[in-house]
């Protein structure tokens, strides 16, 4: 819903977002970015609660990720749709998709769905500014670089990272364990993700590997890839902790 600055010199309304992303890195990558651009933003962890956010607040605009537990993105837009299709166009929010799939085909399907845009991971944040001065005017692009605290952006992702994504590695070997390959495919996924947010490249292809693997069923190819992926997690967390204790002792 585009917002026009007011006539007394003062700004605009802030755009309230709803962003709903189940992987917290990438909640935290986005929410810095949005805060950083005088936004309201408002978090979601799945896409059910996307949907009961949506039915109570009204938000400007909405970034939904494809992937989610409980409820994917493409069922909860389409509610959000349904729910809002006696509202006038303009109070109706923009959806906007994220996608950590860039394959062409893939993103058509998701645009064809009803989304008003499709965004793929690592997101460009031009892209992404680009996008929020057609719904509000925002009047100077800043990179994700603090949190609304002050803490820099790096420092809160190195630390959700060590918290969250060590004991998925526990988790995985509990699937493959019990042969729950779809859980863990959508694990691979988030692990993605993940690597997505702190831009650790070998991680991402491992994740990728472990995920294809998954759907095309192979035990003995899933076994190998899983332990790849856990030699990748474990390069990353112990440089993230040596990051981390480095900065302690600076201050």
């Amino acid at each position: 819903m585009p917002q026009e600055p007011l006539k007394n010199g003062r700004e605009a309304p802030a755009l309230r977002v709803l962003v709903a992303e189940d992987n917290p890195l990438n909640r935290e990558v986005l929410r810095g970015f949005l805060i950083r651009q005088g936004c309201l933003v408002s978090l979601a962890e799945h896409g059910a609660e996307a949907v009961e956010m949506a039915r109570s607040q009204a938000f400007d605009l909405i970034l939904m990720d494809i992937q989610m537990p409980v409820m994917d993105g493409i069922e909860a837009m389409t509610r959000i749709r349904l729910a809002q299709e006696d509202l006038p166009p303009e109070r109706r929010p923009p959806i906007v998709a994220l996608t950590a799939y860039g394959v062409g085909q893939e993103v058509s399907r998701i645009k064809q769905s009803g989304f008003d845009l499709v965004l793929t991971k690592p997101l460009d944040f031009s892209e992404l500014f680009e996008m929020l001065k057609g719904v509000a005017p925002i009047q100077t692009l800043a990179t994700a670089r603090l949190d609304a605290s002050g803490t820099p952006i790096h420092v809160l992702l190195r630390g959700r990272f060590l918290d969250d994504t060590p004991p998925r590695l526990l988790q995985a070997r509990e699937m493959l364990a019990r042969k729950d390959l779809d859980s863990l495919q959508a694990l691979a996924h988030y692990l993605v993700n993940s690597a997505l947010a702190v831009k650790e490249k070998d991680m991402e292809i491992r994740s990728r590997v472990l995920e294809a693997a998954c759907i095309g069923k192979n035990p003995v190819g899933i076994q190998e890839a899983l332990e790849q992926l856990a030699n990748a997690i474990q390069a990353v967390s112990i440089r993230f902790e040596a990051d981390s204790t480095a900065d302690s002792q600076a201050d």
